[in-house]
């Protein structure tokens, strides 16, 4: 939480954000999904494990949300993804 990271950079909420998003250019829950679906494009990639499988293994609940973040970030589907690799 945004709260936990705050306080282990001794910096209140707001200013960790700012300053978070100051020096990445996108704010901690947007660096976080990032790193989810680079982590689950590595798996596309270097697994045969199924699409569902590797949404789950990477933190989504949902296969609708991350078939949806997966496109608008690498602009493909999954699928696409893996068979263009």
């Amino acid at each position: 939480p945004l709260a936990e990271l705050a306080a282990i950079a001794k910096l209140s909420p707001f200013h960790f954000l700012r300053t978070f998003k100051s020096v990445t250019g996108v704010t901690p829950h947007q660096w976080l999904l990032q790193a989810r679906l680079r982590q689950a494009a590595r798996a596309l990639t270097t697994t045969q494990a199924p699409v569902t499988q590797v949404a789950l293994d990477s933190g989504f609940d949902d296969l609708s949300n991350f078939v949806r973040s997966f496109r608008a970030e690498f602009g493909a589907s999954p699928r696409a993804y893996r068979d263009a690799a």
